[in-house]
């Protein structure tokens, strides 16, 4: 059993909240990929020998891409925090355990979305979702 089980409403409650934390999240991925390319590529240019690569620009890169790890995990800290679990970053998915009809199961939350409508079961993904039966 999670330390935390939250009804439809107290989830929602942190929907703006967890739209910020999110959003950058999902920038925050986006640069550190950009950069993991951007190492890759200068990798490359080192092993052939090209004489055009600055020698500071790989360490550069790599702290950055250090600095986006570190803000990153921060995020995803402050979202376990609150109680949920971060899910996906690309799609911007959050997950709340909760109970219905008896069995403990997960509200699911897309970015984006202005409220909780859908959960699913403990082993099912994003993929499994269903829509929360009001009443």
């Amino acid at each position: 059993m999670p330390e935390k089980v939250f009804t439809v409403q107290e989830a929602e409650a942190l929907i703006p909240k967890l739209e910020q934390i999110v959003e950058g999240l999902m920038d925050h991925k986006r640069n550190a990929m950009e950069i993991g390319q951007q190492l890759s590529r200068i990798q490359e240019q080192l092993k052939a020998g090209d004489k055009t690569v600055e020698a500071t620009a790989l360490p550069n890169k790599q702290t950055e891409l250090e600095f986006l790890v570190k803000i990153i995990n921060e995020g995803l800290d402050a979202i376990e925090e609150l109680g949920a679990e971060p899910k996906d970053l690309d799609l911007g998915l959050v997950d709340f355990p909760t109970i219905i009809n008896g069995e403990e199961v997960l509200l699911c939350w897309k970015y984006g979305e202005k409220s909780i409508t859908h959960y699913h079961g403990l082993r099912d993904g994003f993929a499994g979702r269903k829509r929360i039966q009001n009443g």
